[in-house]
């Protein structure tokens, strides 16, 4: 996650120097063009193909337990320099997930929620190749959390009713505008929970566990990884 971090200081150190040879380059950027714009992109999408592991500790394999699916909705609020690079926000809300299980049992309540909110930082490879509308990103996503309510489905050990799943995540996005304001996009998000918040089944109180941790069933780690597809339509407001 450090690399992350050291790439957006890299970026916004190298703006003022770089906004400069654009401006005074006639061929690379007309003077009637503003140099910075403010881009709102609404988002919504179906994630699938995914992966929820959990690694016991002292153990050499990570076990399988199914995966999540189903819509979010999200945003993302960048600061486009020179219709080049865009930093920014991006936060994303599932309202409805369902979970297939790895053992065969498939949720059908669709009561678990997912949100996460961080960082991205793109380019847009359409100002640099006129017949290429492709952009790239890559994120970081300082708070994600899952609340998976299924009862029927155990996804991390049997006895629970609730489990909240707390950490940090990053993705790796690609996006490929059809018009000027919708876009398809393509995103691999890779979750790594830290902290885990369980009710049980017979009616204790919550409790909390971080991760490594001999108390809660010897789990050292749980991660997910999962593809998310979409459809954006993005804005922008000169300043």
């Amino acid at each position: 996650m450090r690399f992350i971090f050291c790439c957006f200081i890299l970026f916004f150190l190298s703006i003022p120097s770089y906004s400069a040879e654009l401006i005074s380059n006639k061929s690379t950027l007309n003077s009637k063009k503003t140099a910075f714009t403010i881009q709102l992109e609404p988002y919504l999408g179906y994630q699938s193909f995914g992966s929820l592991t959990e690694k016991a500790i002292n153990a050499s394999f990570t076990s399988s337990m199914g995966q999540y699916y189903g819509s979010f909705i999200g945003g993302r609020w960048t600061l486009e320099v020179n219709r080049l690079f865009f930093p920014g926000l991006d936060l994303t809300y599932a309202p409805s997930l369902g979970f297939s299980s790895a053992l065969g049992k498939t949720s059908t309540t669709n009561s678990t929620t997912a949100f996460r909110v961080g960082l991205v930082l793109g380019v847009n490879l359409y100002q640099l190749y006129k017949n290429i509308p492709l952009r790239f990103w890559i994120g970081y996503h300082p708070f994600d959390s899952i609340n998976d309510k299924n009862n029927s489905v155990n996804t991390l050990s049997s006895g629970q009713s609730e489990t909240q799943l707390t950490g940090t995540s990053f993705k790796l996005g690609a996006g490929y505008s059809l018009t000027t304001h919708i876009n398809i996009n393509i995103e691999y998000l890779r979750s790594s929970f830290s902290q885990i918040k369980s009710n049980t089944l017979s009616g204790e109180q919550s409790k909390s566990y971080s991760l490594p941790s001999t108390e809660y069933f010897g789990v050292e780690h749980v991660s997910n990884q999962t593809l998310m597809f979409s459809i954006s339509s993005p804005f922008q407001f000169a300043l």
